[in-house]
């Protein structure tokens, strides 16, 4: 039997550079781990199949109550299914082996969904590391990536334990070091409002148009390189040697070293940018609400945290986010908004080694 934490992400700033003509977009992205995570426990069992059992946290159990006595319920129900990513990571893994045992698992979900913080893709990626942990003949590292990136373009990046930098649809992944501590170090809450916002309409509200050839976007490229650079980041080589020869997409070029000092907390704001911005809060006037809570109760910035609707205030010190936290806790409760003090996880285990419980 194993248990892993599958951790919630922010997109620290994410770029949307257009259409490909596979009809993908390509993305550029800083990717950070955060605190928030659910829980899997697997076990291996001799009788073939695939079962899992959901259960829930207080606080989305109180998050999905808000949208009435059937909504949670429901909510179990569709993480019961075969069409779950836990579920679809076991049963592609045990295929790629060639095994006929079976997996029991149970998943104690505590981060919300649509709320664009990448929960099913970390269970996907627990999963597929968790079962390779308990294999007697686990797979290479990067033989569990491509298997990631056959389930999801957001797997990849969860399966390494830290931040990293997404490119081509998402797939494509840097692991990085460094970063400002200003940045990493910052007390963050999250707030998520009652309604969420499906991936599919927020990447038709973009209205890219269809590309008939391979985009150039070498300029593009060149700003989310600088972005990265001036917050500090750059490359971790002995792991992207390993990524770079295995993921679609090519070699991977690794990041500049900062020629310079890592910006104050009073610039950071304006390198965190997040291209979903707009049709999100199209899709959901909500969002625009919170993130004016969240300024006026004292958030230095306040950025939407991926492709849904969760929005992450970055404060200045504990004591500020806690007041916030305190003082939007009875409108987030009137208004069924999810509410919960996190914070960035830095490099700590790979998915190269474990990061067990």
């Amino acid at each position: 039997m194993g248990k892993r934490v599958a951790r919630a992400k922010i997109n620290l700033f994410l770029r949307v550079l257009g259409r490909l003509p596979s009809g993908f977009h390509a993305l550029r992205s800083l990717v950070v781990p955060t605190s928030l995570a659910d829980t899997l426990t697997l076990e291996r069992t001799t009788t073939p199949g695939i079962t899992i059992a959901c259960s829930l946290s207080p606080k989305l159990q109180a998050h999905l109550d808000f949208g009435g006595a059937d909504a949670a319920p429901a909510f179990i129900a569709e993480m019961s299914t075969p069409q779950n990513l836990a579920v679809r990571a076991a049963t592609l893994y045990l295929e790629h082996v060639g095994e006929r045992s079976g997996v029991q698992m149970s998943l104690h979900k505590a981060v919300p969904h649509q709320a664009g913080l990448g929960g099913g893709s970390a269970d996907a990626a627990a999963v597929l590391l968790e079962l390779n942990a308990l294999s007697e003949n686990p797979r290479p590292f990067h033989e569990l990536l491509k298997l990631g990136a056959r389930l999801g373009s957001d797997v990849p990046q969860a399966m390494l334990g830290g931040p990293s930098y997404m490119r081509g649809t998402g797939s494509d992944v840097v692991p990085l070091i460094g970063g400002d501590p200003a940045l990493l170090d910052a007390p963050l809450l999250l707030v998520k409002p009652s309604g969420g916002v499906p991936t599919p309409a927020a990447y038709s509200g973009l209205g890219f148009p269809f590309a008939t050839t391979e985009p150039d976007f070498t300029d593009r490229e060149g700003e989310c390189l600088a972005t990265l650079s001036e917050l500090g980041f750059v490359g971790e080589e002995a792991e992207a040697a390993v990524i770079s020869e295995q993921i679609p997409g090519g070699k991977l070029t690794l990041l500049p070293r900062a020629g310079s000092r890592p910006p104050s907390w009073k610039t950071l704001g304006s390198l965190l940018r997040n291209d979903f911005l707009d049709v999100a809060c199209r899709l959901n006037p909500d969002i625009s609400s919170v993130i004016s809570e969240l300024r006026r109760c004292g958030a230095s910035h306040a950025l939407l945290a991926g492709s849904g609707s969760g929005v992450i205030g970055f404060f200045a010190g504990l004591d500020v986010r806690n007041r916030a936290e305190e003082e939007l806790a009875s409108k987030a409760q009137e208004r069924g908004w999810f509410i919960e003090s996190l914070e960035l996880v830095k490099k700590e285990e790979s998915g190269t080694k474990k990061e067990r419980e």
